[in-house]
């Protein structure tokens, strides 16, 4: 690499941790190190290079769950979705007939925002109140852009799977490939049970871990088939995270995630695998494929220049399963 580049990539790293400087001094106390925002060296790195610098106009309509929806019947018409029975702005209008078990409520401009009448028992004057508060916040969390631009609302999903074990599977995918594959029991709840595997179904074996699935765990036939939408609708983009909830047999389209744990999770193997597919695809993201102004273009050059470098360096380091 060019001492010029190297000078520029310094200088935009340096740029970034002063104008986001409780970011950066959050990310590097959680990680124990300094960040490399602009010049990512794992996974956690380039999720934030993401939140901060790839700020795609469509990761708007991929964020807001129900654009999504809208965005996912389009390209892929034979994935199932949930059905989605009332949409509205105010807590006061939901029809209490919808506050039932069988059902879930949902806000689209944030994460971790439901409601499961199955799960909880509200009286109506506390699922109002929760409902407003997080209508009434704008979803501001660890810099996650793409939440900003959506309009808040609320909707209910009728619940899918008539009462079967469930499945809540994802695939990270990459140009239409995908990296790999995670799998949850009873998630969202105390019981949840989890872990990773190759696409082709594979247990990628970790640390042992109280909450992982037994060893023998074989992912349902459902894996395969969210495998395969996972990967036509991620055929254009550099990283997406495709969620699904399933049954034994059949996938339901959940929800596109791009910024998963918010750049924050483990420096693991499976985070090692999806950082290296992410970065060979990265010419697919929109920051390197659409003009940027000057001086932003400098950047954009040595950030391409930098990553063409570190994908042959990457190439020639075996990467070994744990």
């Amino acid at each position: 690499m060019s001492g010029v580049d190297r000078l520029i990539l310094a200088l935009a790293n340096l740029l970034l941790w002063l104008r986001y400087a409780y970011h950066h001094a959050d990310f590097s106390w959680r990680k124990r190190r300094l960040a490399q925002f602009a010049a990512p060296r794992q996974l956690c790195e380039l999720v934030q290079w993401r939140k901060l610098v790839d700020h795609d106009p469509q990761f708007v309509t991929l964020t807001d769950k129900l654009g999504a929806k809208a965005w996912v019947a389009e390209r892929a018409p034979d994935l199932p979705q949930p059905e989605v029975i009332w949409v509205g702005e105010r807590a006061g209008n939901l029809p209490d007939a919808l506050l039932a078990p069988g059902h879930v409520v949902k806000t689209n401009h944030a994460s971790h925002q439901n409601i499961f009448p199955d799960r909880e028992t509200l009286s109506r004057a506390d699922i109002e109140q929760r409902l407003d508060a997080w209508l009434s916040r704008p979803y501001r969390v660890e810099q996650q852009w793409a939440y900003l631009g959506i309009r808040p609302r609320l909707f209910v999903e009728r619940r899918v799977g008539d009462g079967r074990p469930m499945f809540d599977i994802s695939f990270r995918v990459h140009g239409g490939v995908a990296s790999a594959g995670h799998v949850a029991t009873d998630y969202k709840t105390s019981a949840a049970r989890d872990g990773y595997f190759l696409p082709d179904g594979r247990r990628i074996q970790l640390a042992a871990d109280a909450g992982a699935l037994p060893d023998d765990f074989v992912p349902p036939p459902s894996f395969h088939r969210a495998r395969g939408f996972a990967e036509q609708l991620g055929g254009d983009a550099d990283y997406f995270r495709v969620d699904f909830l399933c049954t034994e047999e059949e996938a339901y389209f959940g929800e596109i995630t791009l910024y998963p744990a918010s750049g924050m999770g483990s420096d693991d193997y499976p985070a090692t695998l999806i950082y290296r597919s992410w970065l060979a695809c990265i010419e697919l993201s929109w920051f390197l494929a659409t003009p940027q102004p000057f001086p932003l273009s400098l950047y954009q050059g040595a950030f391409r220049r930098w990553a063409r470098l570190r994908n042959a360096e990457l190439a020639r380091e075996a990467l070994s399963a744990p």
